[in-house]
């Protein structure tokens, strides 16, 4: 995975193997607040054209 965060979303991309052919993984840190994140997995099979979101999670902080 390489990337970073810019304007307050992390975006980082990496290669990877699904049904034995290359796609990218894209994960997406968004919406951070001091007790609150979102964050996304996409993949695309056509070197980051498309992306096909497959997973999304929200975090929350609990005191």
């Amino acid at each position: 995975m390489h990337g970073g965060f810019q304007d307050g979303v992390g975006t980082f991309i990496g290669a990877d193997v699904f049904d034995g052919r290359p796609i990218l993984v894209r994960f997406t840190w968004s919406k951070i607040t001091s007790t609150t994140a979102h964050w996304s997995q996409a993949i695309s099979p056509d070197n980051g054209r498309t992306w096909e979101v497959n997973w999304n999670m929200e975090f929350e902080r609990v005191t």
